[in-house]
């Protein structure tokens, strides 16, 4: 509806907190603190890009599903096998989000140094939570 901001921002959705954008992404925001290197940067510069090219696909297909699904339901025709399949392709769509955000955390806290994973942990501690 009216107000809400999908994709907008840094890859972020409205409302999520902590589950905000990406990890390459924050830690990105970060990269004068973790000292990055320029090769650090590309690395994770095209593993956000890769991340939000993804998940905006995936958004786009749960707003397209929400929108069948409303139709359905509004309609005349009660048919509860297609209103499963779009409550099924809405599901599936949010679970590849989060898959594409754990994939995108295990991937982006290899390119860290040991010393730039401690710094995080350190000035960051909500952040460094997943960089065990």
């Amino acid at each position: 509806g009216p107000g809400k901001r999908h994709g907008w921002g840094e890859g972020r959705s409205a409302g999520r907190g902590a589950q905000r954008g990406v990890a390459a992404d924050r830690m990105l925001r970060h990269a004068d603190v973790l000292e990055l290197t320029s090769d650090q940067v590309g690395k994770l510069e095209m593993l956000s890009y890769e991340a939000r090219k993804k998940m905006i696909d995936l958004r786009a297909s749960i707003e397209k599903e929400q929108l069948e699904l409303k139709n359905r339901i509004r309609s005349d025709a009660e048919d509860m096998e297609q209103i499963k399949r779009h409550l099924s392709a809405i599901a599936k769509a949010k679970v590849g989000i989060q898959e594409v955000k754990i994939s995108n955390m295990f991937v982006a806290r290899k390119i860290l140094t040991d010393e730039q994973k401690e710094l995080v942990k350190e000035r960051h501690p909500r952040m460094g939570m997943n960089l065990d």
